[in-house]
């Protein structure tokens, strides 16, 4: 459940079926986020029948348009205003949308 792999999948709209590492908090979270959001699906362990079951009945997604974080984030730092990050972040994913 990395981060990487799984964010250009989504974008791709490619179906995901992700398994944390063990001990790793953040892939946890990940796996959290992206069973919550309803974009990808998580196992905890590695299991054989499990993985046959999503891959018979592998779902289609729609593919993920991100806002380009980036630039935001150079024109946040240029106006100085760096008050009200949630402002930003509520701003961005505003403008995350499927294709």
């Amino acid at each position: 459940a990395g981060f990487e792999l799984i964010s250009e999948c989504l974008h791709m709209g490619k179906s995901v079926l992700a398994k944390p590492v063990l001990g790793q908090g953040e892939q946890d979270a990940n796996a959290l986020a992206l069973r919550q959001l309803k974009v990808a699906d998580t196992i905890e362990s590695l299991d054989l029948n499990a993985i046959r079951r999503w891959l018979n009945n592998c779902p289609s997604r729609q593919a993920i348009i991100y806002p380009d974080v980036a630039e935001a984030l150079v024109d946040w730092v240029l106006d100085g205003n760096y008050n009200n990050p949630d402002a930003l972040a509520r701003r961005l994913w505003q403008q995350t949308s499927s294709a």
